[in-house]
């Protein structure tokens, strides 16, 4: 009797499996599924454009400490950067974020270095 049932049971998880296998697949439309670069874009134009724009500005600086880093003249590598000059802001006040991030507000300008 025991053996009968497991038979059973067998055959019809294998006819079940089957009947499962030889489904055809949904049909996909274009119109209905959702274009994922033109998502991307959007959320990079909005939700992620200030991270863009840091990592953008920071890209300058981590290139331009990389050279002074590993040049034997690092003066000689300020002295090549084209700028009038450079101003140096103060720290106003910062706001703490969560994962101990700490945004800094820049106040007036300190100091304006020149090129001469």
């Amino acid at each position: 009797m025991m053996i009968l049932l497991l038979g059973f049971l067998l055959r019809s998880f294998k006819t079940e499996e089957t009947t499962r296998s030889q489904e055809p697949a949904p049909p996909t439309n274009a119109a209905t599924e959702p274009n994922y670069q033109a998502i991307v874009r959007e959320l990079d134009e909005t939700v992620w454009a200030p991270e863009l724009l840091g990592q953008k500005h920071a890209a300058i600086i981590e290139t331009l400490w990389d050279q002074i880093k590993n040049s034997e003249t690092p003066f000689k590598v300020l002295l090549s950067l084209p700028f009038k000059n450079l101003t140096l802001g103060t720290f106003e006040s910062s706001q703490s974020l969560p994962h101990h991030i700490d945004l800094q507000f820049m106040g007036k300008p300190r100091e304006i270095l020149t090129a001469e």
